[in-house]
């Protein structure tokens, strides 16, 4: 009786560690995929996208010729996560972004205000990845 004990606790815990590392991942491709989009860096962002949504912003690369601007141009760009809620296969990540390289500067033309927004991650071949939609 005392094994079964240990081997209910023991796959107890590890159902919690599979649970929380599926979390983690999910939020570490979220940022670093969020953070390359908004600092116009596609090809990084294509690392962490579907392949449809690859295909969006090679297009979007192609429309704005983001591979010619410099970083200042592009801005320095955090992307901070607030909430996620994620099924098995498809995941919503509420996120704020802030344009530090506005927000350090003295003299704001722009005000930033945060805004929250929603990105869809879907679960694909074990993979978390961020679902862009053409609009």
């Amino acid at each position: 009786m005392k094994n079964l004990n240990y081997i209910l606790l023991f796959f107890s815990l590890l159902f919690l560690a599979v649970s929380c590392s599926e979390d983690k991942r999910l939020e570490n491709n979220a940022q670093k995929g969020l953070k390359a989009f908004y600092s116009g860096d596609f090809d990084k962002a294509a690392r962490y996208s579907t392949p449809r949504s690859k295909v969006i912003l090679m297009e979007m690369k192609e429309l704005i010729g983001s591979d010619r601007l410099t970083s200042k141009q592009k801005g320095i760009f955090n992307v901070k996560l607030l909430h996620t809620t994620r099924s098995s296969t498809k995941a919503e990540v509420i996120y704020e972004v802030v344009n530090q390289s506005i927000a350090e500067n003295k003299y704001k033309e722009i005000e930033l205000s945060n805004v929250k927004e929603v990105a869809i991650m879907v679960k694909i071949d074990g993979h978390w990845l961020l679902e862009f939609e053409a609009d």
